[in-house]
């Protein structure tokens, strides 16, 4: 990806300032260091002459496999962490021949006390701080007296991007069982077995051809792993905001397969605290959907110090919580890397006072005083600005003297229209298709956010040649309870078959302009009839330059995706106290003796 960087920083991030570029090696293309440092001749089509043109390769977007070809550092054994390095806390799995990246205990505070939990950790004491990220000067240090053979040069890399599917892997096959997903089958039972931790999880052995797998804590029942992805299998998404997930699902195998990447990103970030409300009790859930508010936030267009470092401190307590959930094995380098995502970011009204001063208006309320308004607005300032004299017609400007008169008669509608980026469609326009683009959403002025679906999209026109954008919407009642709610985790829940500003009244207004419509998706739940939840998006292509001056009227009225509203919070001294490791309401997994003799001698 070229981009050009002496242009503002909205427009070089622009798709149209973007561009792709392939590096085919051959005997006589320019080495990047001839390109940085010396720079080749290239022919200006507008100049119709030539130039030195230079470049330089800045970073690399890569898995973590990939990130160790190019860093040079091994991502894998004992010290597979580029950023613990030697002090990575690695334990070798015999059983299930992998290592597990633990000891995030290391993070929290001193006084925690986590620090002494022996039981539902690794079965020790954690009594060392952090470790210490080596900054240039200490890496330079460990390379003093290295001798390099052959000179190479590295760029800066990244491997996040890769992280957030490798972690959604692990819990979807772990929570839903898959054969070959899953992190708790029978290698990981011996582990535990072997490391002496959480006896209640242990195989136990009822006869020599048959062993028994007891349920865990957050093994899911048939029922639930199929309301899990009957959420899933529902969704329906803006276009071009992802593929169709609900191809992927499979109900009656109850698994999932062949996400994409970007699949992944929005399962992780969005739907899966919407899948996962109802399914475990709260206490095994709540650390997941965290972490999922926590990949929500860090992957945010915009991003303030003062939210970098509540993030930072919040990590630790969420995988902490975690490692009292899931076995060691479920701990891949890949989920030991999170703890250190946040540090690589910082790296990287004259009509209503008329009213009321008039004397047959005293006694009147607030709701008839509105009313008055609405009806006789019109009239009264098409009225009123006829009646100024020049001079203040001059000072009230074209525009408002031309809005005055008033609309013309006839207006045009439309069945879908991009505003702020986004497309919507109205309902009747989404009928038949596997995208949703009549989810709409406004900031109100001094009041709730209001939701709603689009039902019309008029444009109406001045004389004078300006013209408005309209969108009619069924809005959900944000009455708190009645059409709007808020669970447990942060989720808000809107009910359309409460409905307000649907013409009965004359206060009533089911119309916005179309630059104060922000675009959500509502993703059903068969689980809570008639309410569905809500999750906003963004447009790829709008971004937050930061305070500008702007003489718009819209400059603040559309608001993009944010994280859901969830405080992190460590978990209550009850919660750990009350810890069941086994489910009872389950049978659990039968493992036939035979095979798994089979496998270990085929194996070793």
């Amino acid at each position: 990806m070229l981009v050009p960087y002496n242009l503002s920083l909205w427009m070089s991030m622009k798709q149209a300032s973007i561009m792709l570029s392939l590096i085919i090696p051959c005997p006589s293309a320019p080495g990047m260091k001839e390109l940085r440092d010396i720079g080749v001749p290239t022919y200006d089509v507008a100049t119709k002459g030539y130039f030195i043109m230079r470049a330089a390769l800045m970073w690399t977007i890569n898995d973590f496999p990939t990130y160790g070809d190019l860093s040079g550092w091994s991502t894998k054994g004992r010290a597979a962490c580029p950023c613990c390095l030697r002090n990575t806390r690695a334990k070798c799995l015999r059983n299930g021949r992998k290592f597990a990246y633990m000891g995030h205990r290391r993070w929290l505070p001193m006084n925690h006390r986590s620090r002494k939990d022996k039981k539902l950790f690794d079965g020790m004491q954690e009594l060392d701080p952090p470790p210490i990220v080596p900054n240039g000067e200490g890496i330079m240090s460990q390379l003093e007296g290295v001798e390099f053979v052959r000179a190479k040069e590295r760029e800066p890399s990244s491997f996040y991007g890769g992280a957030k599917k490798n972690v959604l892997d692990n819990i979807i096959g772990t929570l839903l069982g898959m054969k070959s997903k899953t992190k708790d089958n029978y290698k990981a039972r011996l582990d535990l077995e072997e490391m002496g931790l959480r006896g209640e999880l242990h195989p136990v052995r009822t006869n020599p051809n048959k062993t028994i797998l007891p349920a865990a804590c957050f093994t899911m029942s048939n029922k639930e792993k199929y309301d899990f992805l009957a959420v899933l299998a529902n969704v329906k998404v803006p276009d071009g905001y992802a593929s169709n997930v609900s191809r992927c699902v499979k109900l009656e195998e109850r698994c999932i397969w062949g996400l994409k990447s970007h699949d992944s990103h929005i399962i992780m970030q969005q739907l899966m605290p919407i899948a996962l409300r109802g399914t475990l009790p709260r206490k095994f859930i709540k650390p997941l959907i965290e972490l999922s508010s926590l990949f929500r936030e860090i992957c945010s267009k915009t991003l303030r110090l003062e939210d970098l470092d509540r993030l930072e401190a919040s990590i630790p307590f969420i995988l902490c919580d975690i490692e009292r959930i899931f076995p060691p094995g479920f701990f891949t380098v890949m989920v030991h890397v999170v703890i250190h995502m946040v540090c690589e970011c910082e790296v990287c009204r004259l009509h209503v006072d008329t009213l009321s001063r008039s004397s047959d208006m005293e006694s009147v309320t607030i709701e008839d005083l509105n009313k008055k308004h609405i009806e006789e607005f019109l009239d009264w300032f098409r009225d009123y600005v006829q009646q100024m004299d020049e001079l203040r017609l001059n000072e009230l400007g074209e525009k408002s003297k031309w809005h005055a008169i008033g609309p013309l008669r006839t207006a045009s509608e439309f069945k879908r229209y991009v505003s702020n980026g986004n497309l919507f469609r109205t309902i009747e326009n989404d009928q038949g298709k596997t995208t949703h683009n009549s989810g709409v959403s406004v900031l109100g002025i001094d009041g709730p956010t209001y939701y709603g679906m689009l039902t019309r999209i008029f444009e109406v026109q001045y004389y004078d040649g300006s013209h408005y954008v309209l969108f009619k919407s069924n809005w959900a009642d944000v009455t708190r309870g009645r059409g709007w709610t808020k669970d447990e985790y942060g989720l808000i829940l809107v009910n359309f078959t409460r409905l307000i500003h649907v013409g009965d009244n004359i206060a009533d207004d089911p119309f916005i302009l179309s630059y104060q419509a922000s675009q959500v998706y509502y993703v059903t739940d068969d689980r809570n009839p008639n309410w569905v939840a809500v999750v906003h998006t963004k447009a790829r292509d709008v971004y937050d330059v930061g305070k500008r001056e702007s003489n718009e009227d819209n400059d603040e009225t559309y608001r993009e995706c944010e994280p859901f509203d969830l405080q992190i919070q460590d978990m209550h001294a009850e919660e750990i106290d009350n810890y069941e490791l086994v489910r009872n309401d389950i049978e659990g997994t039968i493992v036939d003796n035979s095979t798994v003799v089979r496998i270990g001698k085929t194996s070793g």
